[in-house]
């Protein structure tokens, strides 16, 4: 199902005074974002006119000004990022908050479209959403298959089941003769098995990698006992080690340095333009950091707008000992 949500109150429609006349209000497209121009249909009746854009959004490419709107694919299970809050059966998390902060700067109503991590790039490519909220990795590869728009930094750690007393889990390197759950379609996954080849070739056991749908179901595997240990962000596994019922633990330090980012189709420069300038609103403004805060995330903040190329112009100290 998906989730409309208006981009932030400073884009709200601004209404002149109209007559009574039903049909005029539904000429005006006054249900949200998209409105017209300040023309008339003929009755006498002005139409609900659109604000004026922000000088990011006056960047978008002109469907998108048009529209006033678009689609944002998110994972409902991907804690802090993006996940259902049970209580309110609504989208909450770091990545939703600031694709809010973005669309509310661009002008633009979100609708939210929940999706599955394997199925985001195709879903970009076949139009489905015009943006990707879910947290990609910087990457050469990554970059030749979408554009991204950097968010956060991200650091990996190995997450384990409260009752293991194993040997220390510092890498990829510590993990052979384990069984790690995965999310599908992560970068984790080649790596492990990689790195599974290299443990046989070195006489010790195998790495056995078992892949699931979501988070929800990987972290399942892990408290459970079915798997030894699972691979995720920094971000993630400390939210999970606060707030896990079950309970897990991290096994080791953190180790590799990437940055996350969100991501659109290739081949759109008037929407990545208006995106890093959006970006780089929220954080002169310091909006971009309270949401960062506001996740306990703010050790991982960008001090800078990022977006493709970006594969090459960081470095591990960008990420810090985080």
């Amino acid at each position: 199902m998906n989730i409309r949500r208006f981009g932030g109150t400073r884009h709200a429609l601004i209404a002149s005074a109209v007559t009574a006349l039903a049909v005029g209000l539904a000429a005006c497209g006054g249900g949200g974002g998209g409105g017209g121009g300040g023309t008339s249909d003929g009755s006498g009746t002005p139409e609900l006119s659109a604000p004026e854009l922000s000088a990011s959004g006056k960047l978008l490419p002109e469907a998108l000004k048009k529209s006033r709107a678009w689609t944002v694919g998110v994972l409902p299970d991907y804690p802090p990022q993006s996940f259902t809050d049970l209580s309110t059966n609504k989208l909450v998390g770091v990545n939703v908050d600031l694709a809010d902060a973005l669309a509310g700067e661009l002008g633009l109503k979100s609708t939210y479209a929940p999706t599955k991590f394997d199925a985001m790039l195709a879903g970009l490519d076949a139009g489905r959403y015009q943006m990707s909220a879910m947290g990609f990795y910087v990457a050469p590869a990554r970059e030749e298959t979408a554009d991204l728009i950097g968010y956060t930094k991200v650091r990996q750690s190995i997450l384990v089941g409260k009752d293991y007393n194993g040997a220390k889990l510092n890498s990829y390197d510590d993990m052979c003769g384990l069984t790690v759950a995965l999310v599908a379609g992560t970068p984790h996954e080649p790596a492990l098995k990689k790195r599974s080849a290299e443990c046989v070739g070195e006489g010790k056991d195998a790495i056995t990698v078992q892949v699931f749908p979501g988070d929800t179901a990987m972290f399942a595997a892990v408290t459970s006992g079915r798997a030894d240990a699972t691979v995720t962000s920094t971000a993630t596994s400390n939210y999970m080690v606060a707030n896990s019922k079950e309970g897990v633990k991290r096994a080791g330090d953190s180790f590799q340095c990437t940055i996350g980012a969100f991501g659109i189709k290739k081949g759109q420069p008037e929407l990545l333009a208006a995106l890093k300038s959006a970006m780089e609103q929220l954080i002169s403004s310091g909006r971009y950091k309270q949401v960062m805060d506001k996740w306990g995330l703010g050790e991982l903040a960008l001090d800078r707008a990022m977006v493709s190329p970006i594969s090459g112009t960081f470095s591990t100290d960008d990420c810090g000992a985080v």
